[in-house]
């Protein structure tokens, strides 16, 4: 259905409360239309239905309303505000591509917001119009509400105005391009119970500056997870992580150093690619990985150190894209309590402390072992690494 596709003269159009759908293409090309009204009992607007109405300057969606198919306003150019009800559930692939010149987009409460799937970055308005109103404030933070679990893909997209985020412990889905090019935001605390991210999560997130990934249950950082962050100096990985994807950190133009676990064992396509100030890498390994030669493309690694764990200095001497680094060196790696060497502190580690203390503590198991630090091995440590697991 196009009942009024390119009528040029029509300049106002009221919905009737009657219509629950809005076929696609219904008013495409109306370049005219400054003023529409959507009323109550309307559920969804079809794809191109408003594309192309470059005098459109504002809507404001009825509550009911639950989606808003692809391409729906693209080329609205005109378009400054936009209004969202509660029951927004999904927008379509490129719904607000164009629309240059928003200025405001509000929703009823950060729930509602987080509620809303959408396609790409350009079926979101806060895209355009880089700041977001809720019940009428405009925000600069974000709690993410404890009923969310997923963060959907572009959900922040272009939230310069963005300077902080509360993400709970349980949110398990950071979707692809969730904070895309949020460039005011100086820090993110992922969460321990983080089970996947998408790609380009954070990409051009360039005010922040030192990032932990957990693995507890995270295995995977996705492609261009954080590239272009070129504010980031410092990047710590936890165990648990097995997988660096393309472009997880290129372009970090400032980051220094990076820890990487035993437990990755697969660096793809440009991870480091253009981090041109590397000063120091340390990978808790003694094995080589998979890894893509590349890694280190457009990286000056001549006054760059790289540590790895006892047993490996050699090995990673002589390998292609390692090799490159200025100074290249072994150490005990493993964290103090981590005395079977498994990489984890856990309750076998306590065993194995107390095994070292009823018998001569290994010299190799010195370091591990002394837990508190105080160059003692004995039963103080058992009590420290116990308070270490319960934390």
């Amino acid at each position: 259905m196009s009942a009024f596709s390119n009528c040029v003269s029509l300049t106002k159009f009221t919905i009737p409360g009657s219509v629950s759908s809005l076929s696609g293409a219904v008013f495409l090309g109306c370049s005219s239309l400054s003023e529409v009204s959507l009323t109550v009992g309307l559920k969804s607007i079809g794809s191109n239905c408003f594309k192309d109405c470059n005098h459109l300057t504002s809507v404001v969606f009825p509550e009911g309303l639950e989606t808003i198919g692809s391409s729906c306003f693209s080329g609205c150019s005109a378009l400054e505000s936009v209004k969202f009800p509660s029951t927004i559930k999904s927008i379509d692939r490129k719904a607000f591509l164009g629309c240059v010149n928003i200025q405001s987009v509000e929703v009823p409460s950060v729930k509602a917001w987080c509620d809303i799937t959408f396609n790409t970055n350009e079926s979101n308005p806060l895209y355009f119009a880089h700041r977001l109103k809720v019940n009428g404030e405009d925000v600069t933070s974000i709690t993410i509400p404890q009923s969310t679990k997923t963060i959907q893909s572009s959900a922040f997209a272009g939230f310069t105005a963005l300077q902080s985020v509360n993400i709970h412990q349980d949110v398990a889905y950071i979707r692809a391009n969730a904070f895309y090019g949020c460039s005011s935001l100086p820090s993110v605390e992922l969460p321990n119970n983080l089970y996947s991210v998408g790609n380009g999560a954070f990409y051009g997130c360039s005010a922040i500056a030192d990032v932990i990934v957990p693995g507890n249950k995270l295995s995977v950082l996705p492609n261009c997870m954080f590239q272009n962050c070129t504010g980031l100096n410092n990047v710590t990985i936890n165990q648990g992580v097995k997988s660096l994807r393309d472009s997880v950190f290129m372009g970090c133009q400032n980051l220094e150093t990076v820890i990487l676990p035993n437990s990755v064992d697969s660096l793809e396509k440009k991870v480091f690619a253009n981090c041109t100030s590397l000063k120091l890498v340390t990978y808790k390994k003694n094995q080589l990985c998979l890894y893509n030669e590349n890694i280190f493309d457009g990286d000056n690694l001549s006054n760059a150190s790289l540590v790895v764990h006892l047993g490996g200095e050699a090995i990673y001497k002589t390998a292609s894209a390692w090799n490159q680094f200025g100074a290249i060196s072994e150490k005990d790696l493993r964290e103090p309590g981590d005395v079977n060497s498994d990489w984890l502190l856990n309750v076998s580690d306590v065993t194995s402390l107390i095994n070292n203390i009823l018998n001569q503590v290994p010299e190799s198991d010195f370091y591990v072992s002394d837990v508190n630090a105080d160059e003692i091995v004995n039963v103080s440590d058992v009590t420290t690494l116990i308070n270490k697991i319960l934390k």
